[in-house]
């Protein structure tokens, strides 16, 4: 007698990377729970890009972590036009 479960060939691939793979398919489209984890992931990384960075802080946390740092700053006149063209 045969297993009668097939192994998923993703499996070993999904739990190696963050990234999106196999996610199945309902129809055409995504099944709805990746659909939704999919614009809460993006919800949060707008969120996060719109956040002011508190850079003397983050400076602080990584000499602290033993890492040197540089600062550097755009050329963008404002924070609106360094998101559109860095």
């Amino acid at each position: 007698m045969s297993d009668p479960v097939t192994p998923n060939p993703w499996g070993q691939w999904r739990s190696a990377t963050p990234a999106r793979l196999a996610l199945g398919r309902a129809g055409a489209g995504m099944p709805t729970d990746e659909t939704l984890r999919f614009g809460w992931a993006h919800a949060m990384a707008r969120d996060a890009i719109h956040a002011a960075l508190d850079v003397d802080a983050l400076e602080a946390a990584l000499r602290h972590d033993g890492w040197r740092t540089v600062r550097a700053r755009s050329r963008a006149e404002d924070r609106a036009t360094y998101l559109r063209r860095p």
